[in-house]
């Protein structure tokens, strides 16, 4: 029965992929979300929390009638933990107040707006969900990008305009990007963080490489470069997981957020540390394992991700899941305190 489930759910999953369309509001509109809290990252054992080098803090389910809602592939989290916003890779960005109950854990989202995204390429409204393939989403300052996966591109948005994410600014990116696959491309995307070597650049990595077992392709792009530390490098890929997001820990260290799905054995997350010396052009990465969950645990497709520091000091990794907008699938929204960097 099991692998029947996840048989509908990957059949699902590809009829929305090759059926699914953009946003089709020109303005924002308001949201209604509805949470479903829990506290238990792992049922079989509710009352453990440490997993690896992450204490789990706390998740919620996602609900909403509205049939935008869902597909959220990039996330970002403000304000300490207070909002987030959040791209579909359906064509939509989510602003929303995080609510917590009294122990800082999330209890689910309010105040919640959604409209459309344009990628620079395409239809500016009503886009084919091809040109708004949204999978990565980077916040700095005043500005924000975000990796399209089909074509393949990296927008910079101004935050201060009125309507932001419909006025794109296509960055000029390394030769090569516009051959990795439109299904398989740009799907994580970091930016250096200040004082570090990488600081004002930022990292794309692909989904995969040429095929299921290839490693990933990799970029360090310079927003406004030239820049010497420009150049393509590789991460490798093992059992089948793809990368799905990453982010730029406070010790300079990138930590890869990724994924696998197989009929056979269901859903899998995990999280890779790769040390910051070596992500360099030229670099073949492997890294370490930090964290590994099957089925078992509370999670789905799990491809968006954030690091924020709370007002009790904690680094804090949020994660958000992309749902395919497939009733067997799930949006959760979950964090963890990262114990050690």
């Amino acid at each position: 029965m099991r692998t029947f489930c996840y048989f509908l759910s990957a059949l699902l999953f590809i009829l929305t992929v090759s059926g699914g369309s953009g946003a089709t509001q020109a303005d924002e509109s308001v949201v209604s979300i509805k949470g479903t809290s829990f506290k238990d990252f792992y049922p079989a054992d509710a009352a453990k929390r440490q997993f690896g080098s992450l204490n789990f803090k706390g998740g919620t389910y996602l609900f909403s009638t509205n049939r935008q809602f869902g597909g959220f592939s990039g996330l970002h989290i403000l304000d300490g933990g207070r909002r987030l916003l959040a791209v579909s890779d359906t064509g939509n960005w989510l602003k929303a107040d995080i609510k917590r109950g009294t122990d800082g854990a999330i209890h689910g989202l309010d105040n919640g707006k959604m409209g459309p995204l344009y990628s620079g390429k395409g239809p500016r409204h009503k886009a084919p969900k091809y040109f708004v393939d949204a999978e990565a989403l980077v916040v700095s300052k005043d500005e924000a990008f975000i990796a399209y996966e089909s074509i393949n591109e990296i927008a910079r948005y101004n935050l201060k305009h009125e309507q932001p994410f419909l006025h794109p600014e296509l960055l000029k990116l390394p030769s090569g990007v516009d051959k990795v696959s439109s299904t398989k491309g740009l799907e994580a995307l970091a930016l250096g963080r200040e004082k570090s070597a990488l600081s004002g650049h930022l990292v794309a990595i692909s989904e995969r490489g040429k095929n299921r077992r290839d490693a990933s392709f990799g970029w360090i792009v310079k927003p406004d470069g030239p820049s010497e530390k420009e150049g393509f490098f590789r991460v490798a890929r093992d059992n089948l997981f793809d990368i799905t997001d990453a982010i730029f820990l406070k010790n300079g260290n990138l930590l890869l957020l990724e994924r696998r799905f197989t009929i056979a054995d269901g859903v899998a997350m995990r999280f890779r540390e790769i040390e910051a010396q070596n992500i360099v052009k030229g670099a073949h990465l492997k890294g370490n394992i930090i964290m590994q969950a099957d089925f078992t645990y509370r999670l789905d497709n799990m491809e968006g991700l954030s690091l924020y520091e709370n007002g009790q000091g904690e680094m804090i990794l949020a994660v958000i899941s992309d749902d395919n907008h497939s009733l067997l699938q799930r949006t959760i929204l979950m964090e963890f305190v990262l114990e050690k960097e």
